[in-house]
C-alpha cells in the first residue's frame, strides 16, 4: 500500500456502514414487536374496573351535600338511581345497587352508603387491519361511601363484598316541602301583628303560624320587626322586614352556604348584619 494513500476517510465510510446495518437490523426487529403489540387486544378486564371506579367517582361527587343535612337511606336511593355512567364505551352495562347505610350527614361517622358496583364489557374484533379489539371483560366490587355535610366529593372507599352480595332497597320518608306561599304568608302574619309587639310575643305568634318542621326566628331592631321563616332540610328561607308604619316586604335568594347547619342558618341576621360571600 502506497504510504501516501489516505486511511482515515475509508475507516469513516465503515462506521457508517455499520451504524446503518444496525438501524435497519433493529427495525426489522422492532417491526414484528410493534405489530404484535397493536394486534393485541385490550384488557377487557382491565376496562371494567376503570370503569367501574369512575362510576363510584361520579356518585361520590352526586351524593355530597352542600351543607344539607340528609339520612343515609335518602342518599342510598340517590346514589343507586339513575347514576351517572361513562359514556366513551357505550357497550358496556352496568348494575349498581345498594347494599347497606346508616347513619345521617350531621352524625359525628357521617352518613355510610355501602353498595355494589358490577360492569360487563363485551369483547370487540378489529374490523380493519391494526385496528383495535378487545378481550371480554368483567368486574363487581363493593365500595362505602361517608357523607358529610359540605364536601365536594364524599369520602370513599373499597371494602369486601359480602357472601352473594345481597341488595337492600331503601325507602326513605319523603322530604318535606317549603310552603309555595310562604313570602306572601310571612308578610301578611306581620302585618296582622300588632303596632308594638315585642320581640318574643312576635316569636310565639309566628311560631304558631309555621309549625315545624319550619323554623321561626324573630328579632326587633327600632321600628323594624324581622321574621326569618325557613326549612333546614331544603336550605329555603324567607325574612319578612316589617316598618314603623306597619309594612311588611320580604327577601329571598339568599347563598345557600349562609344558610347550611353551622353556619348563620335562616335568621333575622341575614338582614340586620348581611354577610357578604365569595
Amino acid at each position: 500500500m502506497d504510504p501516501s494513500e489516505p486511511t482515515v476517510p475509508r475507516r469513516r465510510v465503515s462506521t457508517a456502514v455499520v451504524v446503518a446495518l444496525a438501524a435497519l437490523l433493529a427495525a426489522v426487529i422492532a417491526i414484528p414487536v410493534l405489530v404484535a403489540v397493536s394486534l393485541r387486544p385490550a384488557d377487557g378486564d382491565r376496562l371494567a374496573r376503570d370503569l367501574a371506579d369512575r362510576v363510584v367517582v361520579g356518585i361520590a361527587d352526586d351524593v355530597a351535600t352542600d351543607g344539607r343535612a340528609a339520612d343515609a337511606e335518602r342518599l342510598a336511593q340517590e346514589a343507586t338511581t339513575d347514576p351517572r355512567l361513562p359514556s366513551d364505551v357505550p357497550d358496556a352495562t352496568y348494575e349498581v345497587a345498594p347494599l347497606a347505610w346508616s347513619g345521617r350527614t350531621d352524625d359525628a361517622d357521617g352518613a355510610r352508603v355501602d353498595l355494589t358496583v358490577a360492569v360487563d364489557v363485551p369483547g370487540t374484533s378489529a374490523t380493519a387491519v391494526f385496528g383495535k379489539s378487545r378481550s371480554a371483560g368483567s368486574t363487581r366490587a363493593c365500595w362505602r361511601l361517608v357523607v358529610h355535610p359540605g364536601q365536594d366529593v364524599a369520602d370513599h372507599h373499597r371494602i369486601a363484598c359480602p357472601d352473594g352480595t345481597p341488595t337492600a332497597t331503601p325507602s326513605p320518608a319523603p322530604l318535606p316541602t317549603f310552603p309555595a306561599t310562604t313570602e306572601r304568608d310571612v308578610r301578611a302574619a306581620l302585618e296582622a301583628l300588632p303596632a308594638e309587639v315585642s320581640g318574643p310575643a312576635a316569636q310565639d305568634a309566628l311560631a304558631a303560624r309555621f309549625a315545624a318542621p319550619l323554623t321561626v326566628r324573630v328579632a326587633r331592631e327600632g321600628d323594624e320587626l324581622v321574621a326569618a321563616v325557613g326549612l333546614t332540610t331544603t336550605l329555603d328561607c324567607v325574612v319578612g322586614v316589617r316598618a314603623g308604619d306597619g309594612t311588611a316586604r320580604t327577601f329571598t335568594g339568599f347563598d345557600r352556604a349562609l344558610l347550611a347547619p353551622g353556619e348563620v342558618g335562616c335568621a333575622p341576621s341575614l338582614y340586620l348584619a348581611p354577610v357578604t360571600t365569595h
